[in-house]
């Protein structure tokens, strides 16, 4: 594994550490959503590393992803 891929991933552990925290404070709803899309998108960006996939594809495909955890975040708030 290259050191980048384990950087992000380590960074990627992290949101999923403060997700175990923090997930039963329904105050905190809000920003266990912002640590999932950041997880993701981590794991995202170490997959790309690792395998040195880059270019506009991925760039369309992160953007796509951020705008359907944006809606799932709206659709949280509003149950």
């Amino acid at each position: 594994m290259k050191h980048i891929t384990a950087e992000w991933l380590k960074s990627a552990k992290s949101d999923l550490d403060t997700i175990e925290e923090i997930l039963s404070n329904d105050q905190l709803s809000h920003v266990v959503a912002f640590h999932s899309q950041q997880c993701i998108e981590k794991t995202f960006k170490a997959i790309i590393e690792e395998h040195s996939v880059y270019g506009i594809v991925v760039g369309n495909a992160l953007r796509e992803f951020k705008k359907e955890m944006y809606n799932i975040l709206i659709l949280w708030r509003e149950r």
